[in-house]
């Protein structure tokens, strides 16, 4: 499995009826745990050194809201 860098839009629940949209952020996965998550994402290159992922593989996309629904 290894690392794996997500970069994006992020969305989640912050309760039953409310979601958090949180744009250019990073998700930080080794071995399929989340190991941290960056609500700024602004330097991707300096993220990947700060959290030791120079190895991992690095994945973009972007995801409309009106998909989710």
């Amino acid at each position: 499995m290894g690392k794996e860098l997500f970069v994006g839009t992020f969305v989640h629940s912050l309760g039953l009826k409310d979601l958090e949209v949180v744009e250019n952020s990073a998700i930080g996965v080794d071995n399929g745990k989340i190991v941290f998550f960056e609500k700024s994402a602004k330097n991707v290159n300096e993220l990947i050194k700060v959290h030791g992922f120079e190895d991992s593989k690095v994945c973009s996309s972007i995801i409309e809201i009106a998909d989710l629904y």
